[in-house]
């Protein structure tokens, strides 16, 4: 019964690690948003840096009023520098109702 078990259990640990993501904060931007954009902003959580998002996170809908902290999986196989990641929604952490958000020295600019 043993050689069964171990094929297995190494099977379920290698689907495990497929599927781990990276973790982001997710916030609604401050102050005015071009039309193009989605007006919401992340950051991963060993970096403070507010970064704005410029496309859509696949499986994911933002509701106004909330701060998140979802994981995530980047769908893209290879980008070119200065372009958005093409994340997936693997599953969301956290939802926490926030006050709107004010213009403060952590507001962004786009990266690039």
């Amino acid at each position: 019964m043993r050689p069964v078990l171990l094929p297995l259990i190494a099977a379920l640990a290698l689907t495990a690690c497929a599927q781990q993501g990276t973790t982001i904060e997710l916030r609604q931007a401050a102050g005015a948003c071009e039309a193009s954009t989605s007006c919401l902003e992340y950051r991963q959580p060993e970096n403070g840096s507010w970064v704005t998002l410029n496309n859509e996170i696949q499986g994911f809908t933002f509701e106004p009023g909330h701060r998140y902290v979802l994981s995530v999986k980047d769908e893209a196989k290879e980008r070119p520098p200065c372009s958005p990641p093409e994340w997936r929604l693997l599953g969301v952490k956290e939802k926490t109702p926030t006050e709107p958000v004010v213009a403060d020295a952590t507001t962004p600019t786009r990266p690039c």
